[in-house]
């Protein structure tokens, strides 16, 4: 629209007008908002409605809109503009409220440039009609509900709820607060919306990442805290017949003051152009006593609140720019299927995908094997899935030399963009055209993915139909097809497309200074087909590598770096071999790029790397070494501040991997490791209880949850890695006082069984080496319950030799002090150290259940002699 108008666009409408002196014209036209004016078009676009179809904001002397309906407004003309018949223009509008929201501020800006003063929007209120033609009246809210409208969108609020001003707006400002002094509070907030492009770019395009936004503000500076919930969850209620698309996710967040639950909704597809997505978040807070009271009931609240948030306005889609749109291939893939199963609309170029598909198919298709084929369906039985009638397939033509197709395609790129063929744009016109080609080249391989077969050919079938094809093949057609499907070009947009076979060294080559289509690139990944282009087999596993590390430098999108980064995860390395040590050179090269996604990207992407990274450092003292020369100590500081449970679990993983060496826990504890880690286990410790109970699902998340138990497992284990040094082990004694308590109460606490149970013995062990006050402390706080459910009998036979080694390593070492030997003497377990002894005949465990017994026997002896 801007430019056909060659006016700054800021909105537009299709709507009915009506204008003249009786009304008697009458036409359904766009209403464009321009920046100084307002532009009337033929719904094609073609032209304006008449010779003065653009109305200058001057002459807008008032808009009055019509209480008696929904969708009417009139605009109020000064006698200068007699183009329209002096009457003024009555207009009917689906989006009425954003209709006029908008025209109002442009014409407060046009009216300040013009007059060099502010002025307030001439518009009134009043009805045109005493009663409401409203054919379709609104849904009644809930009984003890009220309707609350708020930028463009309406929701049911309890009763009991008001309207609370803020700091910048004392209307409208979408904040309420209940008026019985209980403390419950809503905020609302609604974003601006944002084209589906526009949310792959700023890396929003999953309402997931949204929320971890919105997680990182509840909790910024505060580590006391537990996350109740943070899932999807699935919106119920459509009250206006919105046709766009809504997704949710959910979180539940309980502070030491306050309790959080946060709903943030996404309306994709949103009308008339179905390609633009709003973000809607749903805050309710309360004190914790409240909390405590009416835990289950604010929670169905927030969910309601939620559920029946609706547009107050819902416009008629139009298909004539979404089928412009689609004929642009402007819609991803997703989009693509969401239009063709909502409106049954289709690109332009579904013939020539379906051509390039055919020529594919007769390609790799076994002429032995008829029965199978997708070629030779009777007419009638055509198998394309969404196929409309009569649609062309076994009567298609070929698509004959696939390289010529495919420039013939480029030639109706011209036009699509707006931008017309001359000696002064032809740079402009190329760009268009080669932004046209990658669009088409994802579009037709989405096509071959299953777009118009479904599963019955997927690029899959593809790959597999290459490997098989005869000796005696000309393997130009496949080559040409894949090539252009990957789209590997230039990052510069005026250079065109060039094919070029897809093999390692050219991916290699040019993967730093080109760009391509990462769904190609992934279904390539994921069959082995570029690892088995490497001709040099001995040295295959380091190449591969180097393609994966050139990857994650690449502008690849987030989805597609996540997968190299599961493949980094699953590599192990081999033995002495000279191509074993070949990979451990190529593992090393990744470090640094790997290194960079957990230092610069978004939490999705920290969470992956770290996860290859742990992977790739385990029993690899080249890479670990290489990991502490890249920050990585800056980085676990950085990633065990996100909150992120997911993140930190791979990074204190990591941790346990690095803190080994003595000169890595140095640097670690210079970086600021030890206060992050205290931090961690005060703040989660007592989430280590057994969820067995009567406590209903979510309380008892505050006492039990795996995760946390994993994460206080490894915590665990790195401070026991710390106190192996004695400076860093007299640092977390006295300066994180409260480590040995948190430590003592996991022991008493969590599951007897359980691998936290053997982590927190090991840590205890190192903390209490060499402090004689500290043994007879925590012998006196543990030693009675270790003794009660550690040697039960089914206990005996059922644990591990690491429990049994961890164990009796921290009772010898708690043995040394008098008080202790005596505790132990009164528990009567020297009979079960026997037990043991006989169950697990193993050398050290029999070492160590004498050393205990020898240890207790000389202080009852000594008690005796005196």
């Amino acid at each position: 629209l801007a430019l056909k108008t060659g006016r700054e666009m800021r909105y537009f409408e299709v709507v009915q007008i009506a204008y003249g002196a009786e009304q008697e014209h009458q036409k359904k036209c766009i209403m464009c908002i321009a920046r100084h004016s307002i532009i009337f078009l033929r719904q094609d676009m073609s032209q304006h409605i008449h010779n003065q179809g653009e109305l200058d904001y001057k002459h807008v002397k008032k808009v009055i809109e019509d209480q008696s309906s929904a969708d009417r407004f009139f605009l109020a003309l000064d006698k200068a503009e007699g183009a329209w018949g002096g009457g003024g223009i009555n207009v009917r509008s689906e989006n009425r409220e954003t209709l006029i929201q908008q025209m109002q501020v442009c014409w407060l800006t046009d009216y300040m440039l013009r007059m060099h003063k502010v002025a307030i929007f001439p518009l009134a209120k009043r009805k045109f009609k005493e009663d409401s033609d409203d054919m379709n009246p609104p849904v009644e809210a809930f009984k003890r509900y009220t309707w609350e409208h708020y930028r463009g969108y309406k929701f049911m609020l309890p009763v009991g709820f008001e309207h609370r001003p803020n700091t910048i707006q004392d209307k409208q400002s979408g904040e309420y607060k209940t008026n019985s002094g209980d403390g419950v509070s809503v905020v609302v907030h609604v974003h601006d919306p944002m084209t589906n492009e526009a949310l792959v770019q700023v890396h929003r395009e999953h309402i997931r990442w949204v929320a971890a936004e919105y997680k990182a503000h509840f909790v910024k500076g505060d580590p006391h805290f537990y996350m109740l919930r943070n899932s999807s969850r699935m919106k119920r209620m459509n009250l206006v017949g919105d046709p766009a698309a809504w997704y949710c996710w959910e979180l539940i967040i309980r502070k030491k003051e306050e309790a959080i639950i946060c709903m943030v909704l996404r309306r994709q597809y949103i009308p008339p152009l179905c390609d633009c997505a709003q973000d809607i978040a749903i805050i309710m807070r309360c004190k914790t006593e409240q909390w405590k009271k009416e835990e289950v009931h604010l929670i169905l609240e927030a969910g309601l609140i939620a559920d029946s948030v609706s547009p107050t306005a819902v416009p008629s889609i139009y298909p004539f720019i979404i089928q412009a749109k689609l004929d642009a291939l402007r819609f991803e893939e997703d989009g693509l299927v969401w239009v063709e199963n909502h409106m049954k609309l289709m690109p332009r170029w579904r013939r020539q995908a379906k051509q390039f598909l055919r020529a594919i198919l007769s390609l790799i298709e076994q002429p032995t094997k008829p029965q199978d084929s997708l070629l030779g369906k009777p007419h009638g039985k055509v198998p394309l899935i969404h196929s409309i009638k009569d649609e062309e397939w076994e009567e298609l033509p070929d698509a004959g030399d696939l390289r010529t197709f495919l420039e013939d395609l480029k030639k109706g790129a011209v036009g699509l963009n707006g931008i017309q063929v001359s000696a002064g744009d032809k740079k402009d016109w190329k760009v268009a055209s080669n932004l046209f080609m990658k669009r088409l080249a994802r579009f037709f391989a989405w096509a071959v993915d299953g777009g118009l077969l479904g599963q019955r050919f997927t690029f899959d079938h593809f790959i597999e139909g290459i490997y098989e094809l005869p000796e005696n093949t000309n393997p130009e057609l496949a080559e040409t097809a894949l090539s252009f499907m990957l789209h590997m070009r230039p990052l510069a947009e005026e250079e065109d497309w060039e094919k070029q076979k897809v093999t390692y060294k050219n991916i290699l080559d040019h993967v730093d200074t080109h760009s391509f289509n990462d769904s190609v690139m992934q279904q390539l990944l994921s069959n082995d087909y570029i690892k088995k282009t490497i001709t040099n087999r001995r040295n295959q596993d380091s190449e591969y590598c180097k393609i994966l590390a050139g990857l994650l430098r690449s502008t690849a999108g987030v989805e597609l770096k996540a997968y190299v980064c599961k493949i980094f995860m699953e590599m192990r390395l081999g033995g002495a071999s000279g191509a074993a040590r070949a990979d451990q050179d190529a593992l090393v090269s990744a470090v640094p790029d790997l290194m960079k996604l957990v230092l610069d990207e978004g939490v999705y992407l920290k969470t992956y790397a770290s996860a290859a990274l742990v992977s790739l450092s385990h029993n690899n003292d080249v890479v670990k070494m290489h990991l502490m020369t890249h920050n990585m100590a800056e980085a676990a500081v950085q990633n065990m501040a996100t909150k992120e449970d997911d993140l930190i679990k791979y990074t204190l993983t990591l941790l346990v991997n690095l803190t080994k060496e003595a000169h890595h826990r140095h640097i670690m504890a210079s970086a600021g490791v030890l206060p992050r880690l205290y931090d961690l286990l005060t703040s989660s410790y007592y989430q280590c209880k057994s969820g067995s109970g009567s406590a209903d699902a979510l309380s008892s998340q505050m006492l039990a949850n795996s995760m946390k138990e994993k994460m206080l497992a490894l915590i665990c284990t790195i401070i026991g890695h710390f106190c192996r040094d004695e400076e860093h082990r007299d640092h977390l004694v006295d300066k994180f006082p409260n480590t040995v308590k948190c430590l003592e109460y996991i022991v008493t606490h969590c599951s007897p069984s359980s691998e936290l149970m053997t982590k927190a013995m090991f840590s205890l062990k190192q903390l209490v080496a060499t402090r004689h006050w500290l043994k007879d402390e925590v012998g006196r706080n543990i030693l009675r319950h270790i003794c009660a459910v550690c040697f039960e009998d089914h206990m005996i036979q059922k644990m591990t030799l690491e429990y049994w080694n961890h164990l009796l390593l921290l009772m010898s070492m708690l043995a040394s002090s008098r008080n202790n030997c005596i505790i132990i003497h009164d528990t009567g377990i020297l009979k079960k150290l026997e037990a043991v002894k006989v169950a697990r005949n193993v050398e050290n465990i029999t070492i160590l259940c004498n050393k205990i017994r020898f240890a207790v026997d000389e202080v009852k002896q000594k008690e005796f002699d005196a």
